[in-house]
């Protein structure tokens, strides 16, 4: 199939060079000249096992290229994925100025039948708001264009392997054809398909993230107990552990969640929550023992060099988040 990707970030780059892996011709689109030039010699800018690789392979094969401007890469596409941040906004919101500057862009040029496909994280309630966006730039002219939400689920490190080998593949769309379409593009994959609406696919992005993040502030939570009452937080993890519906994934105490999805996913998600007049007491619980882990990790490494920092020296090992 032909696949227009927008951005050539973290996702874009890694959706791009695996879909051009996996058979399809892929054109992917940033705005830096300079950052296209460099991925167009093979040059990738992203730390990410496998990436080089694939991407050296899909310049080899000419099933992938990279190009200036979001219409070059929608242009000839019969599917175009939005791959551009949304960063958290002040209040919490998810902010979506990407998403409608690259779905203005790519509107007059879209041809009928395309398929625009939220691939970035999006609030519930995206592919309506893309869809508006790409009308309205359009002039109204907007002829059988589809927009669907497909998420990802890459994890910073094992992006490739993710993206290759996924445990689900959701797509959200309210039109059968434009899912089927959108299902296509993974059909070489083994792994289950859960086509539902485009808020039901949205949603599950989200609280998924949530769900994690929770485990992650419920296992400090029980650290600081068992600091409290001497117990050793390593044997209760482990207990817990093997108990199959608790798992042993995200039960490791440590300074608290980080990196570039869960503090700005929980807060959009509490944010849409808040917007809807529905009270998340247990999502604002996660996020305030998270903060205060943060606060608590200080206040160890304070008790460790003997009560003040100044004049201590600090390693740090692991700087990912």
């Amino acid at each position: 199939m032909k696949v227009g990707v927008i951005g050539s970030g973290y996702v874009g780059l890694t959706s791009a060079a695996c879909l051009a892996h996996m058979g399809h011709d892929v054109v992917a689109a940033d705005l830096d000249p300079d950052r296209v030039a460099r991925l167009n010699k093979g040059d990738v800018p992203i730390l990410e096992e496998g990436l080089p690789r694939l991407v050296a392979e899909g310049l080899a094969s000419r099933r992938l290229r990279f190009v200036v401007g979001a219409p070059n890469a929608a242009r000839d596409a019969e599917l175009v994925l939005i791959c551009v941040a949304t960063p958290q906004g002040d209040d919490g919101s998810a902010d979506m100025s990407f998403v409608a500057a690259a779905a203005r862009e790519i509107a007059p040029v879209l041809r009928p039948g395309t398929v625009v496909i939220n691939k970035s994280t999006m609030p519930v309630g995206s592919t309506r708001f893309v869809h508006r966006v790409l009308h309205e730039a359009a002039g109204g002219q907007l002829d059988r264009v589809t927009v669907a939400s497909n998420p990802e689920f890459l994890r910073e490190g094992q992006a490739v392997r993710d993206f290759l080998n996924p445990d689900r593949i959701v797509v959200g769309c309210d039109d059968p054809e434009g899912a089927v379409k959108v299902s296509d593009l993974y059909r070489s994959m083994r792994a289950p398909v859960i086509v539902t609406d485009p808020a039901s696919a949205e949603m599950i992005k989200y609280a998924s993230n949530a769900f994690l993040a929770t485990k992650i502030s419920f296992i400090n939570a029980i650290a600081n107990l068992c600091e409290a009452v001497d117990a050793d937080v390593r044997e209760v993890a482990l207990g817990m552990g093997y108990d199959p519906r608790i798992g042993f994934q995200f039960l490791h105490p440590g300074p608290g969640y980080g990196g570039s999805c869960f503090p700005k996913d929980t807060a959009a998600l509490l944010h849409t929550a808040q917007r809807h007049g529905y009270d998340f007491a247990l999502l604002e619980g996660v996020i305030a023992v998270n903060e205060r882990q943060y606060d608590l990790t200080v206040d160890k490494l304070r008790s460790a060099v003997g009560g003040e920092f100044a004049g201590a020296v600090v390693g740090a090992w692991g700087l990912t988040f």
